[in-house]
């Protein structure tokens, strides 16, 4: 009988395997899916930044760095402030759709996109307002 509950228990353990990678594929389509159709229509491979995350970790931060404290706020845990992954999604969706298609499409995405984003993502009455580097308020 005990043979039977661990090749049963084996089993289960790889049905959740599959369901866990089908969930994340779906999401995945999904994702693309509502991405719209500019960014849907790039190859995953194109995308300078597969994901917002990366886009955050490797363009974001090490790009647009300020000082934080006093004008300026972060939050490590800035996906858990909604307002903070909208517009972070905003700003990355946008970039990848303007950062190679014409000579002055950086230009434009800096100014007509990140710098109005900014003062709001990063300000004091922003999503990250009662935040400070190593403390997260909801």
């Amino acid at each position: 009988m005990s043979n039977l509950v661990r090749e049963l228990q084996a089993q289960v353990e790889d049905l959740a395997a599959r369901v866990e990678a089908l969930t994340q594929e779906l999401a995945d389509l999904s994702a693309a899916v509502s991405a719209g159709p500019r960014l849907a229509s790039l190859v995953r491979e194109e995308l300078a930044y597969p994901s917002l995350e990366r886009w955050v970790a490797d363009f974001f931060m090490p790009t647009f760095r300020r000082t934080f404290g006093g004008e300026f706020r972060w939050c490590t845990r800035w996906r858990d402030h909604p307002e903070a992954v909208l517009r972070l999604d905003a700003l990355w969706r946008a970039y990848e759709s303007l950062r190679s298609d014409g000579p002055l499409d950086m230009a434009s995405w800096l100014t007509n996109f990140l710098d109005p984003q900014l003062p709001v993502l990063l300000g004091r009455s922003g999503p990250f307002g009662q935040c400070s580097t190593d403390r997260h308020t909801s």
